[in-house]
C-alpha cells in the first residue's frame, strides 16, 4: 500500500528507495543513489530529499495519481509504414522495443 509505505520512508530503506525511484526524475535519482551506496536515512541532506519526495507523493495521492511501475508517458503518431494492423501499436523506448500486450490509455 503506497500510503502505508510513505509513513515509513524515513526509517525503512525499502520504502525510501521505492519513493526515490518513483520520483527520481525530480532530483536526477540523487536520493536513490544515496540510499543505494549506503548513506543512512537520517543523514540531513538525504532526509531533506526524502521530505520533498514524500510531500510530492502525498499531493499526488490526494489528487488520485497512483504510481504504476513499468508505465510510460508516450507520444503517438500514425503508422507511416502501414505495417500495423488494427489495435496494434509499436512502442520503442531508449532501452528497446516492448513486445506483447500493452494497455494504452488516452489522457
Amino acid at each position: 500500500n503506497t500510503l502505508e509505505e510513505s509513513k515509513t520512508i524515513f526509517n525503512n530503506k525499502r520504502s525510501a528507495l521505492k519513493a526515490a525511484l518513483n520520483y527520481g526524475d525530480m532530483d536526477d535519482q540523487n536520493a536513490a543513489q544515496m540510499i543505494l551506496v549506503g548513506i543512512p536515512l537520517d543523514e540531513p541532506h538525504l532526509k531533506d530529499h526524502l521530505s520533498i519526495l514524500l510531500k510530492t507523493e502525498k499531493i499526488d495521492l490526494k489528487a488520485g495519481r497512483l504510481p504504476v511501475t513499468e508505465s510510460y508517458y508516450l507520444m503517438g503518431t500514425v503508422d507511416p509504414t502501414g505495417e500495423l494492423k488494427e489495435d496494434e501499436v509499436c512502442v520503442i523506448l531508449e532501452s528497446g522495443q516492448i513486445s506483447g500486450d500493452v494497455l494504452v490509455y488516452r489522457n
